[in-house]
């Protein structure tokens, strides 16, 4: 690297560069399973992924210095993804990843007493609005 320093050149010195930029996110909604393609650069000597907390990491594949394949877990809430790079920075996308809650499938009668408890159970449920009919 030549910097121009002062009408001469400087081949000297050291530069700090960001870890990684996120440019973008596909898809922007994505459900437990599913596999989102994060696009940058100085994504080689990435530590962690996560999306809107670092309490959980997510499974994630390098596949080169600008693409990291990120898999949607149980854990993931709705939220930027966040890179931690080499030097233990952590940079946002400015793009939000959405989780939609999911409803494990239980078995529940049709019919229930007036005042009977129900257990929902899923991911992401955290927020969610729910609603009787009948």
């Amino acid at each position: 690297i030549i910097v121009f320093k002062g009408g001469g050149y400087n081949d000297r010195g050291s530069f700090n560069l960001p870890d990684a930029t996120i440019s973008g996110v596909v898809p922007l909604t994505a459900q437990v399973g599913n596999v989102l393609t994060v696009s940058g650069f100085g994504f080689t000597n990435s530590r962690n992924i996560f999306i809107n907390s670092t309490a959980y990491s997510l499974p994630y594949q390098v596949v080169s210095a600008t693409t990291i394949l990120i898999t949607v877990t149980s854990n993931a809430i709705n939220g930027p993804i966040l890179v931690r790079g080499q030097n233990n920075n952590i940079v946002a996308g400015s793009q939000t990843v959405i989780v939609p809650p999911i409803l494990d499938p239980i078995p529940a009668p049709s019919i229930l007493p007036a005042g009977q408890q129900v257990v929902l159970q899923g991911y992401n449920l955290i927020g969610a609005a729910f609603s009787v009919s009948g």
